[in-house]
């Protein structure tokens, strides 16, 4: 029997939805680094208990899942930073409720990184042993404009800049989350990202990455777009060419948690997946979700013959519409790679994870990028070709195409 309801059963600490149903994404059911934890956990332990740690962009889903690991391992403080409010005060509510221990030594704060409240809270607050960052805009669909690809630039490259300069002046260590994007970008975000693991290795600070797969139900994700549609009785949509490869939550804290612990300066963590046993198309993850529902998909042509199936209206549905299209939006790659074929890898560290080593950027190179870009926020007029062509500068593996069609015109 068809039940959609299943999507808000009990999931485990660290995921949004049912354990099963991520299983059912990932292909695992214990973690891919469950080993790696267990042979590194001495030296996980000496970098986090006892030790000041700072987490911005606590509140989103990898930064949540991340402070509820770093919990288990007993820091003496433990400061959490977001923008969102009410995002906060949820993860807190929901710290204070779990089996976990929260630190006796515990703050929060809604500043943004990259601002000069924050460069205050960090001097004033400090010194930390460990600044972990995870404030990011991290969707292709923000480079839309050049308002909001300005925003996505000054959050993942000025703010990871001023991060790196505060960790400089204030002793300590940094790690700042990566992506698959970063690598051969096809899109704006990605190319940010790829800057910020150009400063990352600029040998200012002891900082280190990690390079993420795409996180089943993070939020504001695919995945997480099906269950929202599913529960709000909305057809589902998904690019037929496109297919990627998934961790869990679990998986993404544990990542963040060795690359930030094990890493040597300017080192990115990745982890270890392969084409033939890990890449998922979205049309199959779609279906998956949907059959953990019991329900079949129901294929339209368009989104408004999508809208007006009987099947959303249905009161125990056995299909459910869909749209399943070539993409046809800029930035989409039709399979996301996690390192470049001539990058050195070590893969004799860990189990389930390579470590890749970032050639640095010369520094003249970076400043005047920065210093590009610093000037083109107090220009009178923003223009979107005068942007794309600074990254391009200083990311030269972007392969940007324009697009007059955006995700937002999509289902």
């Amino acid at each position: 029997m068809s039940n959609p309801s299943r999507l808000l059963e009990q999931p485990s600490a660290f995921e949004t939805v049912p354990d099963a149903l991520v299983g059912a994404i990932v292909g695992r059911r214990e973690s891919l680094l469950a080993a790696d934890m267990t042979a590194h956990a001495d030296a996980v332990r000496k970098a986090f208990a006892g030790r000041r740690i700072l987490v911005v962009g606590a509140a989103g889903s990898i930064g949540a899942a991340t402070v509820r690991a770093i919990c288990a391992l007993r820091p003496a403080y433990l400061a959490l930073v977001d923008i969102s409010e009410n995002a906060l005060a949820d993860l807190v509510r929901r710290l204070r409720a779990s089996d976990l221990t929260v630190p006796d030594g515990f703050s929060t704060s809604v500043v943004a990184a990259g601002t000069p409240g924050f460069a205050r809270y960090f001097a004033a607050e400090g010194p930390f042993d460990l600044t972990m960052n995870f404030a990011a805009l991290k969707h292709v669909r923000s480079e839309r404009d050049p308002y909001s690809l300005m925003r996505l630039l000054e959050t993942n490259v000025l703010a990871t800049d001023q991060l790196v300069e505060l960790v400089r002046q204030h002793s300590g260590r940094l790690f700042s989350v990566s992506s698959d994007k970063a690598v051969h970008p096809a899109s704006l975000m990605g190319a940010s990202k790829r800057w910020m693991e150009l400063l990352l290795a600029d040998g200012r600070v002891h900082a280190t990455s990690a390079r993420f797969a795409n996180v089943a139900f993070s939020a504001g994700s695919l995945l997480h777009a099906f269950r929202d549609r599913l529960l709000a009785r909305q057809p589902l949509g998904a690019p037929s060419d496109v297919s990627r490869y998934f961790i869990s939550h679990r998986e993404a804290a544990e990542l963040c948690i060795l690359a930030a612990a094990l890493g040597a300066p300017g080192e990115v963590f990745v982890p270890r997946l392969s084409a033939e046993r890990d890449l998922l198309a979205m049309t199959e993850a779609a279906r998956r979700v949907l059959a953990y529902c019991g329900l079949e998909p129901e294929l339209h042509d368009d989104e408004e013959s999508a809208k007006a199936s009987c099947a959303l209206r249905a009161e125990r549905p056995t299909a459910w519409p869909c749209v399943f299209a070539p993409s046809d939006t800029a930035g989409e790659k039709p399979i996301e790679e996690l390192s470049y074929p001539d990058e050195p890898l070590d893969e004799s560290r860990l189990t389930a994870v390579s470590v890749a080593g970032i050639a640095p950027a010369a520094p003249e190179r970076l400043r005047a990028a920065r210093d590009g870009l610093a000037a083109l926020q107090a220009a009178p007029e923003w223009r979107k070709p005068d942007i794309v062509r600074l990254v391009a500068d200083v990311v030269p593996q972007l392969a940007h195409v324009e697009s007059a069609r955006s995700l937002d015109a999509k289902l």
